[in-house]
């Protein structure tokens, strides 16, 4: 059907639908009167969202497009095509990541990854044969500094013969 048009439409209460590709649906009520023509006043279509996915390695990161915050991830997201959108994922433990993109017709997938937040941890133990464990991993020598995630780690000192001693 092209536009402008004569449509017959049955006499009564009517949903008239209006569609068109890449565009969103207009839609509204109307009621027809049998033989009482009817014109509409102009219709404008607006341009449909574009559907952004975003996923994120790991799951479970925030994620907000132009500070609207959209859920976690995996996350959709509609956007207005044309529009620039800075999006932002967050999560506990990890470095923050922003991309800025263009928000275009249909369906796109964006895949960010996050990079733990590191801390260093300086350890020294006497006897200095003992052995240390951190978060159930015995390490090779027990005075050192490590590197490891931001977050809560267990520590566990031992050696035959002495009291364990252990802390987060």
């Amino acid at each position: 059907l092209i536009t402008p048009a004569t449509v017959p439409i049955p006499s009564g209460f009517q949903e008239l639908t209006l569609k068109l590709e890449g565009y969103k649906s207009w839609t509204t009520d109307i009621e027809v009167v049998a033989r009482e023509p009817q014109t509409l006043d102009p219709i404008t279509l607006t341009p449909a969202d574009g559907l952004v996915t975003v996923i994120t390695q790991p799951a479970g990161a925030g994620v907000t497009a132009n500070g609207k915050f959209f859920g976690e991830s995996p996350a959709e997201l509609a956007l207005r095509p044309g529009e620039s959108y800075k999006i932002q994922v967050y999560k506990a433990g990890f470095a923050q990541v922003s991309r800025t993109l263009k928000a275009t017709k249909g369906e796109r997938t964006v895949r960010l990854d996050l990079k733990p937040l590191l801390g260093k941890v300086a350890v020294q133990v006497e006897p200095q044969d003992a052995v240390l464990s951190v978060d159930g991993r015995a390490l090779s020598s027990p005075n050192q500094t490590l590197t490891l995630p931001v977050g809560e780690h267990r520590f566990v000192i031992s050696k035959p013969g002495y009291a364990s001693y252990e802390a987060t």
